[in-house]
């Protein structure tokens, strides 16, 4: 039996120990150990996954790891080195500033200005689904590990080599899969980077922001069921 999981961070914060009281580790890989222990709890095999952005990296390792992945469907994510891309070391450095942890802890900066921002026609981001985001992470507590996160994107360079190497370079397909399936915004560079899955389909949506399955529900929604029901 396939078994679908839609990876998103705040659904990945919510199956990992990240909102318990106890001791917390907040980098990806120990996500991916979180969802390996949450896949080993359930019993699950042959899986397919869908992932997005931090989904990519978590759900990678988790491939590569468990033996358990049948097939991928990767939306506007990433999974390698970007300390070399000015932008991301902008964003890193700012974001773990002590001006950034108070903008992501106090002023949950990110749901309150970078959400509207991450999708194609903001007007979509309605009150209630702004509620929705807002009370999923309500407290300055709640939010740490979109507090931490933020400095892993140029932490974990060496890791994202390993992990992009072991996952695209070594093979044609991701370790333990046997199809793939991309979508991504319109000129991304992960469209490009894509391109190393030589056997995966491709598919493109112009129109929409970094958040493609909130911003083109439909457009992500067909290509995704269509792949699931070939294979």
């Amino acid at each position: 039996m396939e078994t679908l999981f839609f990876t998103r961070l705040t659904k990945i914060c919510a199956i990992s120990s990240s909102f318990n009281d106890s001791d917390k580790d907040y980098h990806p890989r120990a996500h991916a150990e979180n969802l390996l222990g949450l896949m080993d709890k359930l019993g699950l095999e042959n899986i397919i996954l869908f992932l997005t952005d931090w989904g990519g990296l978590i759900g990678l390792d988790f491939a590569r790891r468990s033996g358990r992945v049948r097939r991928l469907i990767i939306a506007n994510t990433w999974a390698w080195p970007v300390s070399g891309d000015p932008h991301f070391v902008r964003f890193s450095s700012m974001m773990s500033s002590r001006i950034g942890q108070f903008l992501i802890r106090r002023l949950n900066i990110f749901v309150n200005m970078v959400l509207p921002k991450a999708v194609g026609n903001r007007s979509i981001m309605t009150k209630a689904i702004m509620h929705h985001y807002r009370r999923a992470q309500a407290t300055p507590f709640e939010r740490n590990a979109n507090a931490a996160l933020p400095g892993y994107i140029i932490g974990i360079s060496d890791w994202l080599g390993e992990l992009w190497a072991e996952n695209i370079n070594s093979s044609t397909n991701p370790p333990s899969c046997s199809g793939a399936s991309k979508i991504s915004p319109s000129g991304a560079e992960n469209t490009t980077r894509g391109e190393h899955l030589t056997h995966a389909e491709s598919h493109e949506s112009p129109r929409c922001g970094h958040l493609i399955a909130e911003a083109a529900p439909e457009e992500t929604i067909e290509p995704t069921r269509a792949f699931i029901e070939k294979h």
